[in-house]
């Protein structure tokens, strides 16, 4: 159904979780590129999807795994721990879910306390799931039910109110009876999430969503498939056009020719700066061989006559996790600093780093600085010429420093042309002089 894609142990190869058979296993990237017999499987079963990240901030990649449930046994979550050993002897923690039919899961700090949750969107039920991250880990004390029915959840900050919302896909609706089932949004504030604070789009059977601003206007959008109505498999996939005012509508939407749509992404894969969308399709005429349509991205919008189709066969899902930094898609992402305190009768002059730019990558600094600590936070970045510059030479002089600035933090930022490459940042240094 899914797979995830990581650098798993850290050797500048990438590796590939797959679901062979009920079994999770890890494929491992090499320079001769993926082979069977280099691979460990997991020992957590019977798994249906994985997500990645490092949820204990101890420097290796941990998984996430969505175990399948049945009418008599519950779902249950999964974390294989990383290690420095390819998960060989990992740790385990196991728990059960509240529902049957879970089929994914994702990952993201929603509340902003600096620990990842977890989400496991619930199919088939009424509620999905979120487990929330802390010092303590994981547990059934420390969560949140939201009223869905969802194969599928999506993050992202639609609203652009520095705060995620939560995109649940719809799936098919056992308390109704129909295949036709809208997408909900919930959406994120300070006061988090409440079932009175959503919106719902026309769907039927949604099994996948993707977002990024398409057209370029500054607002992200929503990308949808349709796997099936109540009467029919030839359902167009939906393009939901974001707005400044969190107005979603089947007023503001655009259809593209699909065929019981299944997974849907959006890349740009030729780099011209325009977000491509890729459409995958499950069945066309009762064939299975429905293949996948690239629907080239640019200044005309999309179009059947500017789009490419691949071969492919009775595609389900994909990675479920879109390219770009999650809160906006753009894609860039950043490190920051802890706050850093200049010694005693010295003052903070110059900005040095060491770090490698391949395949078209970037990295660009930001600084702010305040006489206390405590002030630090309530101020902008800043580059060599104030707010909305940046820090490109290493070696920079720091410019626009109050004599009695006394703490100051740094902001990296890593661009990349495809999502797929990022800088190697190895070293920072902040020079000080008297």
């Amino acid at each position: 159904m899914e797979y995830s894609i990581a650098d798993l142990d850290d050797d500048n190869y990438p590796d590939i979780v797959v679901i062979r058979g009920d079994k999770s296993v890890v494929v491992w990237g090499s320079p001769s590129g993926h082979h069977k017999g280099n691979d460990t499987e997991l020992p957590v079963t019977p798994a249906l999807a994985t997500s990645i990240a490092d949820l204990n901030q101890d420097g290796f990649l941990d998984i996430v795994v969505s175990l399948h449930g049945t009418p008599r046994r519950k779902a249950q979550a999964a974390i294989v721990w990383g290690n420095s050993d390819r998960f060989d002897n990992a740790k385990i923690s196991q728990w059960e879910l509240a529902g049957h039919a879970i089929e994914a899961n994702a990952i993201a700090d929603l509340n902003r306390d600096g620990f990842l949750d977890l989400i496991f969107p619930e199919s088939g039920s009424t509620e999905s799931e979120v487990f929330w991250g802390g010092p303590q880990g994981f547990g059934r004390h420390n969560v949140l039910r939201l009223k869905t029915n969802a194969p599928h959840v999506v993050p992202a900050d639609l609203d652009n109110n520095g705060w995620l919302d939560l995109i649940f896909t719809s799936g098919f609706s056992v308390r109704e009876y129909t295949a036709n089932s809208n997408t909900l949004i919930y959406w994120g504030s300070a006061q988090g999430f409440s079932d009175n604070n959503t919106v719902e789009l026309e769907g039927f059977t949604t099994l996948d969503a993707t977002v990024t601003d398409f057209n370029r206007d500054g607002h992200l959008d929503i990308a949808t498939t349709n796997y099936r109505s109540d009467t029919t498999r030839e359902l167009p996939a939906f393009i939901y056009w974001g707005s400044s005012d969190k107005n979603f509508s089947e007023k503001r939407r655009t259809l593209l020719d699909a065929h019981s749509s299944s997974a849907i992404d959006s890349l740009d894969l030729n780099r011209d700066g325009w977000v491509d969308l890729i459409i995958s399709n499950h069945q066309i005429n009762f064939d299975h061989a429905a293949g996948t349509n690239i629907y080239w991205g640019g200044e005309l919008g999309f179009s059947n006559k500017r789009r490419h189709h691949i071969p492919t066969v009775g595609v389900h899902l994909d990675a479920m996790v879109d390219a770009g930094n999650i809160y906006n898609r753009r894609y860039e992402w950043s490190y920051i600093s802890p706050a850093i305190k200049a010694p005693y009768d010295f003052r903070f002059a110059a900005l040095h780093w060491k770090a490698q730019t391949p395949s078209g990558t970037t990295l660009k600094f930001q600084i702010r600085s305040a006489k206390t600590q405590k002030e630090l936070h309530q101020l902008p970045w800043s580059g060599s010429s104030g707010p909305n510059s940046f820090y490109k030479e290493s070696g920079s002089t720091l410019s626009n420093l109050k004599k009695n600035d006394r703490w100051l933090q740094y902001q990296a930022i890593f661009g990349s042309p495809d999502a797929g490459n990022s800088a190697l940042l190895t070293e920072i240094s902040i020079q000080c002089e008297r």
